[in-house]
Formats: structure tokens, sequence, C-alpha cells
């Protein structure tokens, strides 16, 4: 089987792992077409093609046209390069909106080769000419679609777009790199310690844990590593709340330092934030995170959910309350911290490692070559949910309240994703059990879901033997032991 895959995100070194492990694979034939480099706009600079994992397929650079416009950009010789191999399947690694792919698209259907393209967009948009002409003009030519998350595969649903769909990462993670650190003691007198890891800007919702943190009376440590134009307003923020001397910003670190940097925290919180024109599209340091064994909460915005499944926490995005609650629960239990750790690493090796990855792209080569692309519906996701009103809440905690978390984005509910009526394979059904120690973890992979600490503050009656239906819950009073005095 004769494959293309056309990428400028493959300039990235590490991301090359996922191309050898999908030529170690039977009967692949694999080519990456890849740009000399790749300038990335927002002041990012350029990316130049780093050949760190390239054994097992050919690489060949093709120039690009209009470098570093993601819209207009395209490779004037990859009619030619296609024509020289012919390929089976070729793997467009672009949004179909993009002219790139719809000139690519139009020099595949001349090879007669079976095509795919990759989306990200997660919101649903109407785009102006010529870009809605060329977005329908790739749904028609193409014969599948890759979606990084399960609401992207919803938005091409919306648009009329019915062939085959799969749910797939754009890239996976090398375990080697990301694995849990030795085991060591917490330095004497430090107190436990929370993180954070990505860009600080508004939508990530840094803001809202800081307010979680000033609840909470415990003297919890907040390490919170990145770089934008929020830092100064969380500064200030950390300052009003009385918090600054718990608050330790750190500028952003290269990927091969993550790790050393999750092995010194006790938990991460990705807080994000839904708006108009955005949500979370994926999280890759959630993932880093469970490769590393490190508990994660999360909010509900858009894929963070799904990337976490039950290997962690979900909190409604924009509650402080309940994810100071949170925190504090897991940072008191140890035990609850050791089995979403376990579970986290046993998810990763299952789902999102380069070779699992890799795997799954296979799967759906073979698909659109010889019958339906197989697809795994998403699995259930408990969201916790929000506290009751305070009768007495802390004073200081409401008058600090600063003026960016004041407003916070209104909870997304969970939902069924629709699943799509094509064949349904579960890739896992023949996978078979990691040995016991594997990654540190694999002994806790059929750990029972978890119960939500919420249960702590609903009691119900006994059910009478007349009554078919459960009484109403009585909720308690939420205690005022985790609220910072």
């Amino acid at each position: 089987m004769k494959i293309v895959l056309l990428s400028k995100a493959m300039v990235v070194g590490p991301y090359q792992k996922k191309l050898e492990e999908l030529a170690k694979l039977p009967n692949v034939d694999l080519t990456l077409v890849v740009p000399p480099v790749w300038n990335e706009p927002h002041g990012v600079g350029p990316q130049r093609f780093d050949p760190q994992h390239t054994t097992g397929y050919e690489v060949v650079i093709a120039p690009m046209q209009f470098n570093g416009k993601f819209h207009y950009h395209y490779y004037p010789t990859i009619g030619r390069i296609l024509r020289d191999r012919r390929p089976d399947v070729f793997h467009i690694d672009e949004e179909p909106y993009n002219f790139a792919t719809y000139h690519a698209m139009q020099a595949g259907k001349k090879v007669g080769a079976r095509m795919c393209f990759f989306t990200w967009q997660n919101i649903f948009k109407r785009y102006p000419a010529p870009f809605a002409q060329m977005e329908r003009a790739v749904y028609e030519g193409v014969h599948a679609a890759v979606a990084g998350n399960r609401e992207a595969m919803e938005i091409l649903r919306a648009k009329g777009f019915a062939k085959p769909t799969v749910v797939i990462p754009q890239m996976g993670f090398d375990p080697l790199l990301y694995q849990p650190p030795p085991p060591q003691p917490r330095p004497v007198g430090r107190p436990p310690t929370v993180g954070y890891i990505g860009r600080l800007v508004e939508e990530k919702g840094v803001q809202v844990l800081l307010e979680a943190v000033a609840l909470l009376k415990e003297p919890y440590r907040v390490e919170i590593i990145g770089t934008g134009y929020y830092r100064t307003e969380l500064e200030v923020q950390a300052a009003r709340l009385g918090i600054r001397d718990r608050i330790f910003f750190r500028n952003s670190v290269p990927s091969r330092e993550v790790p050393d940097v999750l092995s010194r925290l006790d938990m991460l919180v990705i807080p994000s934030l839904t708006r108009s024109n955005w949500k979370e599209q994926f999280g890759r340091v959630i993932v880093e995170a469970m490769a590393c064994e490190i508990p994660v909460i999360g909010s509900d915005s858009g894929e963070i959910p799904n990337v976490i499944g039950d290997a962690g926490i979900i909190t409604p995005e924009g509650d402080a309350q309940t994810l100071a609650l949170r925190i504090h629960e897991l940072l008191e239990d140890r035990v609850q911290r050791l089995e979403y750790a376990a579970r986290g690493r046993q998810r990763f090796l299952r789902h999102f490692t380069q070779e699992q990855v890799a795997h799954r792209y296979y799967q759906m080569y073979l698909a659109m070559v010889y019958g339906n692309v197989p697809y795994e519906p998403p699995p259930p996701v408990s969201v916790a949910p929000r506290l009751p009103e305070m009768q007495n809440p802390a004073p200081a905690a409401q008058s600090r309240r600063p003026r960016a978390a004041s407003s916070p984005a209104s909870a997304t509910p969970a939902r069924p994703f629709p699943v799509p009526e094509i064949a349904s394979v579960r890739e896992d059904e023949d996978e078979p059990d990691y040995p016991p120690g594997y990654g540190n973890a694999a002994q806790y992979d059929e750990l029972p879901p978890d119960d939500p600490a919420w249960a702590e503050y609903i009691e119900y009656e006994e059910y009478a033997d007349d009554d078919d239906e459960p009484p109403e819950p009585q909720v308690k009073t939420v205690p005022d032991w985790w609220l910072r005095r």
C-alpha cells in the first residue's frame, strides 16, 4: 500500500516518530512530503525541517508558495510528486478550507488516489468566498476525513460531509520521553503543588484556578508555566486575592523539559474556558501529564473530557468553587491520586503513544482502500456537578473576586455524541492487556470508574417497597472546612 503524506507539521522532529511506527507496519510504502521550513505566524517564527525520525520511509522536501499563510499557502510541485509515486492513499494533513488542501486534492484526483484530510475545527463557521467553495469541493473530492476531536467530526456532519470520518489525534507521544519519574519524597516544608502549563491567555482560564486557590485555607503552592499577554493580569489578580506568595510564574519550557516540570507537581489543572471563537481542541499537556502519572483536573471545555476519560476529574468550566473543592479533595487523598495516576498512564499507553496512533491511521488507510472506515464511539464522561450556593461564604473570597473571573462562561453539560452510520469496530477488542508493571500502571487497568466526590454531600433515603422511583436527593450544606478564612 503506497501512502503519501503531505504535512507541514512534520517539520517538527519528534512528530516524525509516528511515521517511523507507520512505516514498520505490513506492506506500507510511505513517502512524506514536507516543506524545508514553515514560517509559523503570531511571533513564533520559522520552524526548519528537523529530521530526527526518518528511518523506514522516504522524505521529499517540496517548495512552498506563500509560506506562513495558513489559508493561502500551497505546494507547486505536488502534482509531479504524485505522478512519480502513484499512491494508493494520499493524506493531506490540512484543513479542508485551505487552498493547500484544494490544490493537492486536484492533483490527487488526477492519479486516482484515495484521499483524506485532517481538521481540528470544533466551532461551526461559514467561510467567505473562495474558501467556502474550496471547502465544498474538498468534501466532494476526498474519500474520508480525520477529525482531531469529536466536535470537529460533528461540525463535518453539520456541514453535510457524509463520508467516513474517524477521530484520531494528529500526533502521538513518545512513552520513553513521557514516563513516570522515580519516586522521591516532597522536600521538607514544601506544601503540595498544583500546576498549569500552557499559554497565558484569557480563554485558558488560569484566572479561575487562582480564584479557586484563593478559596482554600490550606497553603497550597501553584506553579504557572507559560507565556502570554495575560500574565500581568494574573499577577495583579493573585495580589488582589492575597495569594501572591503562593503563586510562582515561569516562562515556557521546551517539550523535552516538560516531563521534568511535571515531576515536581502533585496535580495538573487545565481550566479552559469556551469562547465564541475558541474552545479547547485537544490539550497536549493533559496527555503528557497522564503519561507521567500526574493526576489531572480539567474543565469540560471542548475535547478535554474526551482526552481525560475516566483517568481524571472534569469540572464545569468557570466554576471556581467546584474546582477548589476538587483540588482539596484530590490533594488530601493519596490513594485517589495514585488511582488516577495509574489510569492516566494506562490510558496513554492504549490510545496516545506514537505506535497506537500510527496503528489507527494504518487501519483507516486500509479501510479507505479495501472497506469501511472503523469508528470507535466515545467513552462515557462524568462531569462534577456545581456546588450549591453556600449559606455562609467567606467574606474575603467574595470581596476580592477579580474582575476577569467574575463572569465565567456558563458550563457546557456533557452530552452524547452521535455515532455516524458507518461500520463500527472497537479497536481494542483483540488488544492484549499490558503485563503487570508495564509503565508502572498496568495493574490498575481494571479499576472501576471513580465515584464523584460530590456523592459525599448527597444522601438518598432507603427505597420504600412500593416505590418505583428514588426520592429526590437531600443536599447537605457544603462544609466550611475547605474554605479559606
